[in-house]
């Protein structure tokens, strides 16, 4: 007989009375039914029976009943209905399939029978098989078609152990509406998936190599079940393409694999001596200095991209050097604090590990004061049990008491008679004996009350251990919390990096915009210069040859020019050279001296004036 632990209210509910098949009203047909719990606490329900003789659990889009915990395989078991017995059938899962009998879970090598209020677990999702649950009318209770998978949208089981949760869509809000068919409106609710063992979390954040497990098999969520996508690991291309890229760039840059920060986090209650720890605030923290040294490895990338394209823009050799400089030593400040940052991640990662340290080691202290407090119980129950048995002794001795002063009556009585001299030697070897005993208990009665000192004291060092790994533990919160500022800090200070790297872009991009403007410039003066000499030279050929009247005027015209041109220069000159960089402003000016286009101006005005 196999010994139930489901509560009989939930038995009850939704309509499951367990009365018999002939009860039952007109138009309702009495089939069996797996029962398990929905987002919102309401129980679902699938048929199984003749007109539903399977029923499949699995990840798969083709189950019945599909679930994205990593515990249950893509194609994990299988109910089956023939000729009036029920079945499950184990498909060779990972995890394993199971029945609990007597509290205990028995693994099920290829198939089992079922009988009725079976608690069958595909890995940690919990299912209930009633035989003989009647099906309610239309519209009594939400129920699940046992061939409603097969179009391609099954029903996603949620995460959560305790609560046994179902959710619409799998993988609907990780892989934006994944399967189209769904029966219940409730999303993936991450809120609800933190605490203790009784609502341990099996999602993506929550569970890595070696932690997860349920008894003495455990969960491996890493292993390949054979259908080509194992726990954790998303397939590369079609539905699941890109499920994993966001981790994969931490990956990248931290070189961490996030299921080993998730496997550092335990669900065990904390010890009751000394306190807990915050597992999930820790393990929170973590990822978020995770998530803002990913951050900042993008933001570092990005410039180190903005600088190789300012460096190929540049012309060789060119004025840019002031700026690449100043741009690569952000660079390498913006590296040094990446490296700032994974060391902080380091250190966080080595707090959270001494923490779980001084939370195991409370654990043992408080099993060793448990122990401790056992042993001074069993301890007090034989003192208790020595004391009845050493007033049952004191009730003998006054016994013995009273018949030794019978005896000396008889004693005096027969007045030295043989027999009663003989009683009395037999009534003093009796006392005797009860005195012997009597010291012996009270002896064994010393012993037992020195043991309960030792153990006394020795519960109190333990407790005292317990108060100091207490202490250690809220050091190490406060350290926690410090971090958390630090991180705050840094933040600020990334921002400032960004605006100066936006301003000296936006700087360097004005810069080579007024190079580009005044090297123009400076050619066409330079052309400019160069032809007003080739024409004075012609004109002064021309002047020798000819009359000195007819060159009168072509002189004038071309004083009026250079004059012009002085005017130019003029403005030049006087032009702010200060938006250029220093090495484009200092080229200008060189080349303004070392061209000389005033001195030659006036010299050519000279010499016109001479011819």
């Amino acid at each position: 007989m196999r010994r139930r632990s489901y509560d009989a209210a939930l038995y009850e509910h939704d309509g499951f009375t367990g009365r018999s098949n002939r009860a039952t009203s007109a138009g309702v047909v009495a089939v069996a039914k797996l029962v398990y719990t929905d987002a919102s606490g309401r129980e679902m329900s699938v048929e199984l029976g003749p007109q539903a003789p399977v029923v499949s659990i699995g990840r798969a889009t083709d189950c019945t009943i599909r679930s994205n915990r990593k515990s249950v395989s893509r194609h994990h078991a299988e109910f089956h209905y023939s000729n009036g017995r029920y079945e499950i059938v184990d498909l060779n899962s990972s995890n394993g399939t199971y029945l609990m009998i007597n509290d205990e879970r028995k693994p099920i090598t290829s198939s089992e029978f079922l009988q009725d209020q079976d608690e069958v677990w595909c890995g940690d999702f919990i299912l209930r098989f009633y035989q003989h649950a009647a099906q309610q009318p239309v519209g009594a209770a939400p129920q699940l078609n046992a061939n409603y998978g097969a179009g391609g949208g099954g029903l996603e089981v949620d995460q959560g152990y305790g609560a046994n949760r179902v959710t619409q869509d799998f993988g609907q809000e990780e892989m934006g509406g994944f399967g189209q068919g769904g029966f219940d409106q409730g999303g993936f609710d991450q809120g609800q998936n933190q605490g203790g063992f009784a609502q341990n979390s099996y999602d993506s954040g929550g569970m890595g190599p070696g932690q997860g497990g349920f008894g003495q098999g455990g969960f491996d969520p890493g292993d390949d079940d054979g259908g080509g996508v194992s726990f954790g690991v998303s397939a590369g291309g079609g539905q699941y393409a890109g499920l994993n890229e966001s981790s994969a760039g931490y990956d990248d840059v931290l070189e961490i694999d996030p299921r080993e920060l998730a496997s550092e986090a335990s669900e065990v209650e904390p010890y009751a001596a000394g306190g807990g720890v915050d597992v999930a605030r820790l393990q929170d923290e973590k990822r978020a200095i995770e998530e803002l040294a990913a951050r900042q490895a993008d933001e570092l990338e990005g410039l180190r991209r903005q600088l190789e394209e300012a460096q190929h823009a540049a012309p060789q050799g060119g004025g840019d050097d002031g700026e690449v400089e100043r741009l690569n030593t952000e660079l390498r400040e913006a590296v040094e604090e990446k490296e700032r940052l994974s060391t902080e991640l380091r250190e966080a990662r080595e707090a959270s590990r001494e923490a779980t340290i001084e939370r195991e080691r409370g654990e043992d202290l408080d099993r060793r004061l448990q122990e401790a407090t056992s042993r001074i119980d069993e301890l007090r129950a034989r003192a208790e049990k020595a004391e009845s048995k050493l007033e049952a002794r004191g009730g003998d001795m006054d016994l013995l008491e009273q018949e030794l002063e019978r005896a000396r009556e008889e004693l005096r009585a027969a007045r030295g008679g043989g027999q009663a001299r003989e009683e009395l030697e037999a009534a003093r070897k009796e006392a005797a004996r009860q005195e012997r005993l009597l010291g012996e208990f009270e002896r064994r009665n010393r012993d037992l009350q020195a043991e309960q000192v030792e153990l006394n004291a020795e519960i109190e060092a333990l407790r005292e251990a317990a108060v100091d790994a207490g202490g250690r533990m809220e050091a190490a919160q406060a350290e926690l919390a410090r971090l958390g500022d630090e991180l705050g800090a840094l933040r600020a200070e990334r921002d400032t990096l960004q605006g100066r790297a936006e301003a000296a872009e936006s700087g360097l991009e004005e810069a080579r915009a007024a190079r580009a403007s005044l090297e123009s410039l400076e050619r066409d003066l330079r052309g400019e210069i160069e032809g007003l000499k080739q024409r004075l030279k012609l004109e002064r050929e021309r002047a020798r040859g000819t009359e000195s009247a007819a060159p009168a005027l072509d002189c004038g015209a071309l004083r009026a020019k250079m004059e012009s041109l002085d005017r130019i220069v003029d403005a030049i000159e006087r032009t702010d050279l200060q938006p250029l960089s220093t090495v484009d402003r200092v080229r200008l000016q060189s080349a303004i001296r070392d061209t000389a286009p005033r001195r030659t101006l006036k010299e050519m005005m000279d010499a016109l004036s001479e011819g």
